[in-house]
């Protein structure tokens, strides 16, 4: 589900064509994300505060998301859109945003990252009334915007995308272990919750939505490229 609030993002903001109609079906997705999770909630069983919980998580990451990638649309011009392979050199426009700027932003990123986790853990304290998996779902939203924003970014990278990937996979996957105590202690704050394990999970599955359908975008032609070529 966070995967989609990402991928969400990025259509409305880098989306190909006019934002009137980018600006609908990003929110489409983000409803039937919504309506699955709603539906195997009902049919399985959960917290009766499930769906408004992550709800507004997921809005809020949509939000969230669109804050940089709107900054990058606009200040270096860049738009998915279909690459012509007769051109298939990037232009210099094209090349300003690059592996520097990603490791740039996946440091504030981490920095972020630690700063969610205290927190989570001083709001866990402060409101035990709030219960375990709020709280926990929350840091849940705000690591999916912290860890699927920079592999989003490498893996559209126009030049060395995949040694870009690959470092952001590895950066992830220390995050998620290094997480490992914020879950055990946040079920003696509200009773349960997830843990690490589930955290592993979702992070694998957020990594694989992102780099598949960024996948397919590239096979299919697309990419990440100034809105002022023209093929």
């Amino acid at each position: 589900m966070f995967a989609h609030g990402t991928l969400a993002a990025a259509w409305c903001a880098w989306g190909p064509g006019w934002l009137a109609a980018r600006l609908p079906l990003s929110l489409a997705w983000i409803a039937a994300s919504l309506g699955a999770v709603a539906i195997n909630i009902g049919i399985n069983g959960g917290p009766g505060d499930a769906v408004p919980i992550l709800a507004a998580c997921m809005v809020a990451q949509w939000l969230l998301v669109q804050v940089p990638l709107w900054c990058i649309a606009l200040g270096y011009g860049l738009q998915i859109r279909a690459i012509d392979s007769r051109y298939s050199t990037p232009s210099r426009q094209d090349l300003q945003f690059g592996i520097r700027q990603l490791m740039i932003l996946t440091a504030i990123v981490a920095v972020m990252l630690g700063l969610a986790r205290f927190l989570v853990m001083w709001l866990g304290a402060r409101w035990s009334n709030w219960g375990g998996d709020t709280v926990a779902f929350i840091f849940l939203a705000a690591a999916a915007v912290i860890m699927t924003l920079p592999l989003l970014l490498a893996a559209l990278l126009p030049r060395r995308a995949v040694p870009a990937t690959i470092v952001v996979l590895l950066l992830i996957a220390a995050a998620t272990a290094a997480e490992g105590p914020l879950f055990h202690w946040l079920p003696q704050a509200g009773g349960g919750g997830p843990d690490v394990g589930h955290f592993a999970w979702i992070n694998g599955f957020q990594a694989f939505w992102v780099l598949a359908v960024v996948a397919t975008l590239r096979w299919c032609g697309y990419g990440l490229a100034s809105r002022s070529d023209r093929a």
